[in-house]
């Protein structure tokens, strides 16, 4: 089976995101999730200075970029089906699509999995740049 090719756009934005957290601008990756993340807080109802009060607080913060190893004993397919049964938000992105969104959504992750995969034994590994952030509340 030859998995169905990326629409443009999707190539499009996988392309923008790629060169963008390749190029260690998290300030600009951070700045595109902000409108998602500022309709998540509206969902949340929160009343009057509750939302004031999380940005407030904190007493230091701590950011560090490091490099995370993907390791699993099965090839690229199998780690998206994995990540699609049993991790929460793939898990929901697949079921708020059709049938058809579905099927194309798992050839794109099949496919990046496998573009990044170094291993060549029929599992995976996969090294991902993340940016750690800890802040640590005032006075604790």
């Amino acid at each position: 089976m030859t998995a169905p090719a990326m629409t443009p756009e999707m190539q499009t934005l996988k392309a923008r995101l790629k060169a963008t957290w390749e190029s260690g601008d998290y300030g600009r990756f951070a700045k595109a999730l902000e409108p998602g993340a500022l309709d998540f807080l509206d969902r949340l109802n929160l009343q009057p200075g509750e939302r004031e009060r999380l940005h407030s607080g904190i007493g230091s913060l701590h950011m560090e970029r490091r490099m995370y190893p993907f390791v699993y004993p099965f090839p690229p397919a199998e780690v998206v089906n994995s990540f699609r049964t049993y991790y929460g938000p793939t898990h929901r992105s697949f079921m708020a699509l059709d049938e058809a969104g579905q099927g194309r959504l798992q050839a794109d992750l099949e496919q990046l999995w496998a573009e990044y995969n170094q291993a060549r034994d029929g599992t995976t590994f996969v090294e991902s740049g993340l940016l750690e952030v800890r802040a640590i509340r005032e006075g604790a």
